[in-house]
């Protein structure tokens, strides 16, 4: 996937974002039923569109580490392998924990207190 369709899908995604958030606030404040289900089913469609290429996103991004992985042997780059390995077989990805001084906690030792 080339530079240009990346900021392309990212602009569309921004824009039909925007647009969610204003309907979104529509439907709050629309007292009227009628106008009601009518936004809430534009927001329904914006809303599936941007989960659908959230996903779509997604599986390009784990089929591109899939076949750097699947490359990776070639050039007997171990680490690289079990890396991606590691990766692609992990169901949670890890979240970075701050302190109350808004500092990065690395160790186990800090977590735990």
């Amino acid at each position: 996937m080339n530079q240009l369709s990346i900021d392309y899908n990212e602009k569309i995604r921004e824009e039909n974002n925007m647009e969610r958030k204003t309907l979104k606030q529509k439907i709050n404040q629309t007292l009227s039923i009628d106008e009601k289900t009518r936004i809430t089913k534009e927001y329904s469609k914006i809303n599936k569109n941007i989960k659908k290429s959230m996903r779509n996103d997604k599986r390009k991004w784990i089929d591109g580490i899939a076949t750097a992985t699947e490359e990776t042997p070639a050039t007997h780059n171990l680490k690289a392998l079990y890396k991606s390995t590691k990766l692609l077989s992990s169901r949670n990805f890890s979240k970075n924990q701050s302190s109350k001084n808004g500092e990065l906690i690395t160790t186990t030792e800090e977590r735990l207190n």
